[in-house]
């Protein structure tokens, strides 16, 4: 890899699939690789329980600066909890740098230690370039039925008159089939009417 990004300055699209960062010494890879490659990636794929210790000391400050390029974000806790939230928090925030461009794709397969900590992470959720949206653990302290409704709350509540949003997958995730659930989509779709939303769970 490393030899075609160094030949390769017209690169428009990088993709770093890191796993594994379950301990130090998969902590200090994926930190050697991620600041080797931060400036030009487009596409971060990170997988393990360790994965916001991870980020953390790759940055004490907003991590999306850290990627100036970056369009697609993937976090998988792989069956692990993460202890905090700031640094998930910071990557799916809206750059503070104009040039910097807004995320296209987010997906987070993640549990939290503590279920309070997805409220602050779905309301930071950027939606103004964000065109999927992928939420797949739905176990204990992952994305629940109360998260959608904050979710559904986040997205109605957006000033702006149109959101790209087109895909919202929620496999995995246990919904009620309920006429609380019917109507969370149904503010859902007045919002953005063109979005498409898969389950396993409940028929839609």
């Amino acid at each position: 890899m490393n030899r075609v990004y160094n030949r390769s300055q017209g690169l428009t699209y990088l993709r770093l699939s890191l796993e594994n960062i379950n301990q130090s010494q998969g902590v200090s890879k994926a930190l050697n690789q991620l600041r080797q490659y931060k400036d030009r990636l487009t596409s971060l794929h990170l997988a393990g329980c360790c994965i916001d210790s991870c980020l953390s000391q790759f940055s004490d400050t907003f991590l999306r600066d850290e990627f100036p390029a970056l369009e697609e974000f993937f976090a998988e806790s792989d069956g692990g909890y993460l202890n905090g939230n700031r640094p998930i928090i910071s990557m799916v925030s809206a750059p503070r740098q104009q040039q910097q461009p807004s995320l296209k794709a987010l997906g987070l397969n993640i549990r939290f230690s503590n279920a309070q900590h997805w409220t602050k992470v779905i309301r930071a959720i950027d939606l103004s370039a964000l065109e999927e949206l992928h939420f797949n653990d739905g176990s204990s302290y992952g994305f629940t039925q109360e998260d959608l409704g904050i979710l559904v709350d986040h997205i109605a509540g957006s000033e702006a008159p149109s959101l790209p949003l087109r895909v919202l997958n929620l496999n995995g995730i246990t919904l009620d089939k309920s006429a609380s659930t019917y109507n969370l989509f149904v503010r859902l779709r007045t919002k953005v009417p063109e979005i498409k939303i898969k389950t396993i769970r409940v028929g839609i």
